[in-house]
């Protein structure tokens, strides 16, 4: 592997990878979150909803062999959900 530049995940402790996958979640987040009454979007990934929350991991969880990409939470502000995130 001569030459090749080494990246932040073979790099960085892992309390800075799990910071960093927060950070660049709009491209890369597995899970979309619809908020509010008007159905804004906030994209996560469920491995952080999953550590954070067990109402988050409930909602996640494997039902009949399917897996869901969308969740909906009509009572959260955008603000509340990305603080929660971080």
């Amino acid at each position: 592997m001569e030459g090749k530049t080494e990246s932040w995940q073979t790099q960085s402790p892992l309390a800075e990878c799990v910071r960093k996958m927060y950070e660049i979640r709009k491209e890369n987040g597995d899970v979309t979150i619809k908020i509010g009454k008007d159905g804004s979007e906030v994209k996560a990934h469920k491995f952080i909803l999953v550590c954070r929350s067990k109402v988050f991991s409930t909602m996640l969880e494997n039902k009949d062999g399917k897996t869901t990409n969308e969740l909906i939470v009509s009572d959260i502000k955008r603000e509340t959900l990305e603080q929660f995130l971080e």
